[in-house]
């Protein structure tokens, strides 16, 4: 379902980020004719409307791209930066960079963080280690601690293609991401997801999501809402109000789903060739 023109517009809408409890989605957007900056649309209640966007403002958005970071002082053409805040009350505080731990002087870009806050994964093309863009994973042991040194994913999760824009749920055992890996339904890049029985198990084998999500243009920029119930994603197929359109698909677990316990290795044809969702 577009999430229609009150949240979409004549440009690219894109990289949705949904707090947690759904009353907030944050993307990115050119709409002010600037460069890409960070807005957010507000709800009272998961049954209500979208309210029209609001940029971020100074301090999160700056002269430079924001959508992903290109401003200065960096290490890379892109980086990550972060922004706090007391309370959802008040202001937010002005960005600061990850550090050299986590940025290099490659492309470092669209984290997604655990819910315990201990877990970011980013994608990044450094050293260029198993395709041209990789998924990589840094921990802390607390979430004032700092960050260890980043880790690629590896296979099964990377690939010799292009890996990107990851969005782990909140339990930690699925991970979405976006890929143009052979299998897909695309001419540009799909929505993959992997699962894992537990947090200290390893992925599994990634499951394009299937025809009802993935098109022929682009579909990428996943983002789980905290409940598993709803994902939100980004794509320019028809049906939408501008270049690239914030979407959403809901959730219904089936049998042979990659939430199931079974192995997807076990699930029939059927439900692997969709990765047993439906929207």
């Amino acid at each position: 379902m577009n999430l229609g023109p009150t949240v979409n517009s004549w440009t690219t809408d894109s990289t949705p980020g949904i707090s947690a409890d759904g009353l907030s989605l944050y993307f990115s957007s050119a709409r002010s004719g600037g460069p890409d900056d960070l807005w957010v649309t507000t709800r009272a209640t998961v049954s209500d409307p979208w309210d029209p966007p609001v940029k971020l403002g100074s301090p999160v958005n700056s002269a430079y791209t924001d959508g992903t970071p290109r401003r200065p002082p960096g290490l890379g053409s892109l980086d990550l930066w972060r922004a706090t805040r007391e309370t959802i009350d008040d202001q937010w505080a002005a960005p600061t960079h990850l550090g050299p731990t986590i940025n290099s002087s490659a492309l470092d870009w669209s984290p997604s963080i655990s819910a315990d806050g201990l877990l970011l994964i980013f994608c990044s093309d450094r050293s260029r280690e198993i395709g041209k863009t990789d998924l990589w994973m840094t921990r802390r042991s607390t979430t004032e601690g700092p960050w260890s040194e980043p880790v690629n994913l590896g296979p099964p999760v990377n690939s010799p293609h292009i890996e990107a824009t990851p969005s782990i749920s909140a339990d930690g055992l699925l991970l979405f991401f976006q890929s143009n890996r052979p299998g897909g339904y695309g001419g540009q890049v799909d929505i993959w997801v992997v699962r894992r029985k537990t947090t200290d198990d390893s992925w599994s084998e990634p499951v394009n999501l299937g025809p009802v999500i993935n098109t022929f243009g682009y579909d990428g920029t996943p983002s789980i809402s905290a409940d598993g119930s709803t994902l939100y994603f980004a794509s320019n197929r028809p049906g939408g109000h501008g270049d690239e359109d914030l979407w959403q698909v809901s959730i219904t677990p089936m049998p042979g789903d990659f939430r199931d316990d079974r192995d997807l290795d076990s699930a029939p044809e059927s439900d692997k060739s969709n990765g047993g969702k439906e929207g």
